[in-house]
């Protein structure tokens, strides 16, 4: 095992045996996988907030923004929208979902986003999930 996967499985263990510290630390860490990965954990301790989330939908790395976005379906107020407008065109999809399945409904703003980009988006998969 290469001490990048040895990383990985300490941040992945750290959302089952609880380890925020670890989870936490790893949110900074160098590598956007761990970073994926440290979003994943906190959520699943239910300790993600909303300014972490922020920090990972701001990410430099598409990944993280993605895995930001997807986690953004369970935070009614966390920042999605300007995912919506993001260059990468997955990471647009991911979002679209996530407003779809926030609870409660969307807001005006994203319901408007999602609006235009049903028939402009450039990719498909971001105007099927803006659609749906």
């Amino acid at each position: 095992m290469t001490s990048a996967e040895a990383r990985w499985r300490e941040v992945a263990m750290a959302g089952h045996t609880h380890d925020v510290a670890t989870a936490t630390e790893a949110l900074i860490d160098p590598d956007p996988e761990v970073r994926q990965l440290a979003l994943g954990a906190l959520h699943r301790m239910g300790t993600l907030s909303i300014a972490q989330l922020a920090a990972g939908a701001a990410d430099e790395h598409p990944g993280v923004r993605r895995r930001a976005a997807m986690l953004l379906a369970s935070y009614p107020d966390g920042p999605v929208l300007p995912l919506l407008h993001d260059a990468e065109p997955t990471v647009v999809e991911a979002a679209a979902w996530a407003v779809g399945e926030r609870v409660p409904a969307v807001i005006d703003d994203e319901l408007e986003a999602l609006i235009r980009l049903a028939p402009k988006a450039p990719d498909a998969l971001a105007r099927e999930a803006a659609v749906a």
